[in-house]
């Protein structure tokens, strides 16, 4: 090939050595950094092209580009500058092949693509979150090296300026196609094949045609074959614009049937039909790497232990190990066996049929032996979450039944029963099956501890301190006083250490500071102080594990002295925090560590017309929780995670002007209620004291937040303000599965009344446009069905006939909507007898697609706004076998 410099020439500090390769937009040689004593590469423009000043700002673009990443997934820029009139950037040397060099030799076996993909997905992610669009993306700017891939040449990068990553796909995107030319007459240059359609038409491009580009070189990855090919340009444009590629599974038929539809969701002509973000794209890749790599378990010679039938079968276990043979050796034990044999490090990942992403009611708690793990499974029962227990390299897991509605599980000290909350209640079952007992009342729970001794420690709720109760059962006495000096809101999470008598626990202010892991006795005496942290996992000697700002750390402890030694060490980043559990879904017990992986849910909001027919998009946003219209229909406040703080925020988006602002930025969960009429002011839930409270502010977010209503010890939930702005609906809560609903007067909240209390779950309250009926839902049949009722009070009448939630009514107060099972949204028309109600038959709309449906909400034009999770991953989380082994 024809090169610029010879060896032995100098750029600044740069010993020229030998070309590694070239092109019409870039020379690239290996040099030696005469002053660090290292190799790196080196990209200078050839003369032809660096006197076009086109091809100049290409090349700084890439300089701009690469400047502004800092990831172990793309090749990292160490200087650059000009000598002689000759523009240079220095990169990092990476030694290997391109991946095109390796499709030479034929397609990769499918888990060293699976595992090569996740590192390229990855890395498309760190881009996209600094704000900037690969926009050439192709097995040539793609390096293998020691098994790890890196991308390159980020020359034709657009950066956009943004910084929340795949948050707004369509922001600032890079505008029109980059045409390759000819690299010789009758050849085309590898960039057409892997361009997506909206570049190729000169449309507006974002993220999303890396994503295209992306499933392009999986495809190819896998198949050896270029998913579009022709003889011509015009060809390969065609094939590009009109023809889909022939499918993945008819040409690798081991490929699962999800990669399937992920090479399909990515290579999707409609960018706004095609996978949305890198990260949920990396994702999905692991769980079918995971599935795929999973290989029957070879169970050494030992001594007969009986196995463990399964009653339920739900997902089975994904076995992942990295870097290392698909097949695994594990040895399983009972409960309180004998230590098995010494394992190599395995990571399985478990996914659940129902909860949403990172739904931390999972909880997964690892055994005393590390064996097995006990967590909460939604399912599809009605009657709330059932726990599950599954061995360590068993395939399935088997159901405890009787634990209907159980959640927070955690173990006896010798792993033979499960301890739970249910319905107020802290319960044990037995770890092999058998009839569930009643140990003490303990509320909703937040955490509980089981010693050697047989006592047990458990925080029963919010705004109090720790109780201790006898394992045989009997009455909570108190083990931890809230400090009010601190203005503690509670105390939860605790562990036992060696011995029994002593424990660590989280504190909780409402100070806004950060919690704290402390160290108590159960025989009483002062409380020391260990660090401050996010939430503490668990104590695996000699280590402490705790969580801090999603990543989860481990660092020497010694009981005897009280306090952690050395510096902590990383062991896994990415954990969902929940602020208002004060947890992250995370437990370690020994070698086993157990924890719920951070899973960001795009949410699309649509509009639909009285006969279910879309009229156009409201947003598409990351991690939206709830909704609720004004009553001008002028805007949109709903409530939106915030994974850097684990907590849930107030948002007001402006369909109108595309436009969004933030309401609440406390470090505390809030919730939207409802607006309150005539007024720029909502009302709503926060924990800044503890329990749920209410408060209300404008939504222009700069005046300071009112309280409204606070109970010590008691959750309230804000439902609807009546028509003329006097009157909240509100629920309380009374247990984890029961609530009534009150009347909250706004000017007097100190004069409340109980609208409806009940020994049932009453919530999700409307009031009527006339403001003289309420709707509700009530599970007093064994589910939920809904029913209106006067204000007045009186005679319930059901609206639902099989079952219904979410009520909400027509503008007019001619109609009635609900949710009925399946996520299908139904309407009830409502006659008038007088000033009797008489609902009619209800009637399914059909038109309006309520797959993943999170919300919804009816505007004061009979509209209905309907949110939609899209993408995001499934309710699921990981063990690792041999922690300490896996990188950080």
């Amino acid at each position: 090939m024809d090169v610029t410099l010879t060896p032995g020439r100098r750029l600044g500090p740069y010993e020229i050595g030998t070309p590694l390769g070239s092109g019409g937009m870039g020379e690239v040689y290996r040099a030696r950094d005469t002053r660090l004593g290292r190799d790196v590469a080196v990209k200078v423009l050839p003369a032809a092209a660096a006197a076009n000043a086109e091809s100049r700002e290409r090349f700084m673009r890439e300089a701009r580009a690469i400047s502004a990443l800092n990831h172990p997934g793309i090749c990292t820029l160490h200087d650059v500058g000009t000598h002689d009139g000759t523009d240079y950037l220095v990169m990092e040397f990476v030694e290997g092949e391109t991946l095109a060099s390796r499709l030479e030799r034929g397609p990769l076996k499918l888990d060293d693509g699976l595992r090569l993909a996740i590192q390229v997905a990855t890395a498309l992610d760190g881009a996209h979150r600094a704000g900037i669009v690969h926009r050439d993306l192709k097995p040539g700017n793609i390096m293998l090296t020691r098994g790890v891939a890196k991308v390159l040449d980020f020359g034709l990068a657009q950066l956009t300026g943004m910084t929340a990553g795949p948050s707004r796909p369509g922001a600032d995107a890079a505008p029109g196609p980059t045409m390759p030319a000819l690299t010789r007459e009758g050849h085309i240059a590898g960039t057409l094949q892997y361009m997506a359609p909206e570049q190729l038409e000169g449309r507006r491009a974002d993220y999303r045609a890396d994503i295209f580009s992306f499933g392009a070189v999986l495809y190819e990855m896998l198949t050896g074959r270029r998913a579009f090919d022709g003889s011509s340009q015009a060809s390969v444009i065609a094939a590009i614009l009109e023809r889909e590629p022939v499918a993945l599974s008819t040409l690798v038929p081991v490929a699962p049937p999800a990669l399937d539809a992920l090479v399909r969701g990515c290579l999707h002509k409609d960018p706004e039909e095609r996978r949305q973000s890198a990260h949920d794209v990396a994702s999905e890749l692991r769980g079918i790497a995971d599935q795929a790599s999973a290989a029957p378990l070879l169970l050494p010679e030992r001594p007969a232990v009986p196995r463990r039938r399964t009653v339920a079968a739900v997902a089975p276990w994904i076995i992942a190990a990295a870097g290392m043979t698909a097949a695994v050796v594990l040895g399983l034990r009972g409960y309180a066996g004998a230590p098995p044999p010494a394992l190599m490090p395995v990571e399985m990942a478990v996914s659940l049929r129902g909860g949403s992403a990172g739904s931390l009611v999972i909880v997964p708690t690892v055994s005393p032996d590390g064996t097995a793990v006990v967590y909460a499974d939604l399912g599809e029962k009605d009657n709330g979450p059932l726990l599950h227990v599954r061995s360590v390299g068993d395939a399935t897991p088997r159901t405890l039944p009787g634990t209907d509605g159980g959640l927070l599980p955690f173990w006896s000290p010798d792993g033979r029963e499960v301890a739970y909350f249910s319905r107020g209640k802290l319960l044990a079952v037995p770890a092999a099956g058998g009839q569930p007992r009643v140990i003490t009342d303990a509320s909703y729970g937040i955490g509980g501890a089981w010693s050697e001794q047989g006592v047990i420690l458990f925080a029963s709720a919010f705004g109090v301190g720790l109780q201790k109760v006898a394992a045989a059962g009997g009455r909570g006495e108190p083990a931890t006083v809230l400090d009010p000096a601190r203005k503690e809101s509670g105390h939860a999470w605790p562990l036992f250490l060696p011995g029994g008598r002593q424990f660590l626990f989280l504190s909780r202010t409402t100070a806004g500071e950060r919690n704290r892991i402390e160290m108590a006795s159960i025989d009483g005496g002062p409380r020391t102080v260990i660090t401050e942290a996010d939430a503490l996992v668990g104590y695996s000697p000699p280590s402490l594990l705790f969580v801090r700002d999603g990543t989860l750390l481990a660092q020497a402890f010694g009981p005897g002295a009280r306090r952690l030694e050395g510096e902590p060490r990383v062991v896994a980043r990415g954990l969902y925090y929940r602020e208002s559990w004060m947890t992250a879904g995370a437990h370690v017990s020994g070698d086993t560590l157990s924890y719920i992986e951070y899973a960001p849910r795009r949410i699309n909001g649509s509009w639909h017309d009285a006969s279910g027919r879309g009229t156009g998009q409201a947003f598409d946003e990351f991690d939206v929780t709830g909704l609720r219209l004004s009553r001008d229909g002028q805007g949109i406040a709903v409530t939106r995670f915030d994974p850097e703080r684990g907590a849930d925020d107030l948002w007001l988006f402006d369909p109108a002007r595309s436009a969004r602002s933030r309401i609440t930025t406390s470090a505390a969960d809030e919730d939207i209620g409802a607006w309150i009429p005539g007024s720029a002011q909502v009302v709503y839930s926060s924990d800044f004291t503890g329990p749920y409270a209410l408060a209300r502010r404008g939504v222009d977010g700069f005046s300071d937040p009112v309280e409204v209503l606070h109970e010590a010890g008691k959750d309230w939930d804000p439902y609807d303000v009546s028509p003329d702005g006097r009157t909240l609906l509100a629920g309380r809560a009374t247990a984890p599965s029961a609530s009534d609903i009150w009347l909250v007067p706004l000017d007097k909240p100190d004069t409340r009344s109980a609208w409806l209390e009940t020994k049932f779950d009453e919530n999700g309250a409307r009031f009527s446009p006339d403001g003289d009926w309420i709707a509700f839902q009530s599970n007093r049949t064994g589910r939920f069905e809904v029913y209106l009722r006067r204000v007045a009070g009186g005679e319930a009448i059901q609206v639902s006939t099989d079952g219904g939630s979410g009520p909400r009514f027509q503008p007019d107060g001619r109609g009635l909507y609900f949710v009925a099972p399946g996520d299908s949204i139904f309407r009830v028309p409502l006659a008038r007898a007088g000033r009797d109600i008489v609902p009619g038959r209800p009637e399914s709309v059909e038109a309006i697609e309520t797959a993943g449906l999170l919300t919804y909400d009816v505007a004061h034009d009979g509209r209905l706004l309907v949110a939609r999770q899209v993408s995001g991953a499934a309710a699921a989380f990981r063990v690792r076998v041999g922690w300490r082994a896996f990188p950080h």
